[in-house]
């Protein structure tokens, strides 16, 4: 889907229909100007549920490969902060939205912080903003949390920040390696996943 939408974005020049957010540096603009307003929106974005991956796509459509790599990491890490801290002060609520979904794995997590946020992100399947509610309001050190989210958040926004480069020069090569290697990713998240449930019944 995200591919389609990127495809689409390049036929009708979205790049240009962009300009007034200012997000791919326009003539009279500083160099950060588009790089700000896309974390900014990214943020915001990641953090009322929106999939990564779709940052990460156009971050690399916008700004390049590398630079949009790290733009949309940055983004999803603040908007994992953003929700996680929203979650806290609206405490009683959030436990009720997430009550009995997720309590089998506080234990665990609240244990091992860092080595349990890195898997969960690696996973292919499952919420982010569920994830980030729920460290909100257990006990889960939020520094801890928030750079273990960033390490997992890596491959797969490499990944479809590859594609989106692609798609943005017309290099089909880079959308098929990004392609296969998500495959992969997805291949391996599976197979943590199901470690990382032998994990929390044996304990």
């Amino acid at each position: 889907v995200i591919l389609a939408i990127g495809y689409l974005a390049k036929s009708i020049d979205f790049e240009g229909l962009a300009q007034w957010v200012d997000f791919n540096d326009r003539a009279g603009a500083q160099w950060y100007q588009g790089k700000l307003a896309y974390l900014s929106a990214g943020m915001l974005f990641t953090a009322i549920g929106g999939p990564r991956q779709a940052v990460a796509f156009f971050g690399a459509y916008f700004f390049g490969l590398w630079t949009g790599l790290v733009v949309s990491t940055l983004a999803a890490g603040l908007g994992c902060l953003l929700a996680a801290l929203v979650a806290r002060v609206f405490e009683a609520r959030v436990r009720q939205m997430i009550r009995g979904r997720v309590d089998i794995a506080f234990e665990y997590w609240r244990r091992h912080p860092v080595s349990t946020t890195i898997i969960i992100r690696l996973l292919p399947v499952g919420s982010n903003l569920l994830t980030n509610l729920a460290a909100g309001v257990t006990s889960v050190p939020l520094a801890p949390f928030v750079l273990a989210s960033l390490v997992g958040y890596l491959p797969q926004m490499a990944v479809f920040a590859l594609m989106g480069s692609g798609v943005d020069v017309g290099a089909n090569w880079q959308v098929a390696l990004g392609i296969g290697l998500f495959a992969v990713l997805m291949v391996i998240g599976l197979w943590v996943y199901g470690r990382y449930r032998r994990q929390i019944r044996a304990k």
